[in-house]
């Protein structure tokens, strides 16, 4: 596809707005601040959420990934989008271990641990109050995506993918950000 194409040309725009952030890109370790204003700028940047995820070809991604350090996320799986900011779990059952990647650490994979089922609640886009039950795929990239909003990564909460992670930099931490060893979490 050219940079001609509307696509395209609006997937520039929003680079030149945001930025997908790499591991070990400090932002990604924070804690984020709840969203407090459901304006039109909001409703934007979850549109250019929503392109970056779909030119990086993810089904999830979380504000901070994108340089943003608000309680945001949106998914899309099948066709069907979710937005939620301010996501918080309400019940969660049943536990699953299962293969993840994420955009932020490309070329790892992990096998995490997750719920298989969950209520969740928080707002949409315009600042409508969500509560919905989530399972299966759902449910786990919910769990993905609302641990990157706490600073948590997949290399924190599973193990790395031997035959893909042989000699992985992130358990050697050679490849941690400064201060921060995910060998501590692994252990």
């Amino acid at each position: 596809m050219s940079a001609n194409t509307p696509v395209m040309a609006d997937f520039n725009r929003v680079l030149s707005r945001l930025h997908l952030c790499i591991y070990p890109d400090l932002i990604l370790r924070q804690n984020c601040v709840p969203v407090e204003r459901f304006d039109s700028a909001l409703r934007d940047l979850v549109g250019e959420l929503r392109l970056m995820m779909r030119t990086c070809l993810g089904i999830g991604l979380a504000a901070p990934q994108a340089g943003i350090t608000e309680s945001l996320f949106v998914a899309e799986i099948g066709g069907r989008a979710l937005c939620l900011a301010n996501p918080r779990i309400i019940n969660a059952d049943g536990h699953d271990e299962q293969l993840e990647g994420c955009l932020s650490l490309p070329g790892f994979q992990y096998q995490v641990s997750r719920h298989r089922r969950l209520v969740v609640s928080g707002f949409d886009e315009h600042g409508r109050k969500k509560k919905m039950g989530l399972t299966g795929l759902w449910a786990r990239v919910a769990q993905h995506e609302m641990d990157h909003l706490k600073g948590v990564l997949i290399c924190d909460r599973g193990t790395p993918l031997e035959a893909a992670c042989g000699g992985c930099p992130l358990l050697d931490g050679s490849f941690a950000a400064p201060g921060w060893s995910s060998r501590k979490v692994l252990q």
